[in-house]
C-alpha cells in the first residue's frame, strides 16, 4: 500500500497520462479533477488516515481510496466534478452517494473517518508507548 506522499505523487502524475494510456482507451485527466482528488487525499491525512491509495478512470476520473481496519472508503471525483462515494466494511457495501461536492465530501470524511492516537508515558517496556484508537460512527441505514 502506498503511503500518502506516494498517492501524492501518483495521482500528480495523472497529469501526465497521455490519450489512450489504458490499452488504447483512457481520456486526459483535467486538473481540476487531479486537484480535488489531492483535497481529498490531504483530508483523509489530517484525519489520521495512511493507508490509501488512487487510480486514475478511463474516462477521465479519479478515484483515492482509503483503508482503516475493516472499512473501505472510496472517493471517485467524476468528469463533472460531482464526488462518488462508496463505504464497505467487512467486503460489504454499507452506503454509495453520488453527486456530492468537494466541500460535502470533506465534512463526510470528518464525521466518519477520524483516527485519534494517544500518547503515554509507562515504565513498563512491554507496554506500547500509543495505542490507536479507531473513531468511526455507525451509519448504517
Amino acid at each position: 500500500m502506498p503511503t500518502v506522499d506516494e498517492t501524492k505523487v501518483k495521482l500528480t502524475g495523472f497529469a501526465d497520462l497521455e490519450k489512450g494510456w489504458h490499452f488504447g482507451e483512457g481520456v486526459l485527466l483535467k486538473t481540476e479533477i487531479i486537484a480535488s482528488a489531492l483535497g481529498i487525499l490531504e483530508k483523509l491525512s489530517s484525519v489520521g488516515i495512511d493507508r490509501v491509495n488512487a487510480f486514475p478512470g478511463i474516462a477521465g476520473e479519479a478515484r483515492v481510496t482509503a483503508y482503516l481496519d475493516d472499512d473501505y472508503h472510496e472517493f471517485t471525483v467524476e468528469t463533472d466534478g460531482t464526488i462518488s462515494y462508496v463505504y464497505e466494511q467487512r467486503d460489504e457495501e454499507i452506503e454509495s452517494r453520488d453527486g456530492l461536492s468537494l466541500s460535502m465530501v470533506l465534512k463526510l470524511i470528518d464525521q466518519r473517518c477520524k483516527v485519534t492516537r494517544l500518547n503515554f508515558v509507562s515504565h513498563d517496556t512491554s507496554m506500547p508507548k500509543s495505542i490507536t484508537i479507531l473513531i468511526n460512527e455507525d451509519f448504517r441505514v
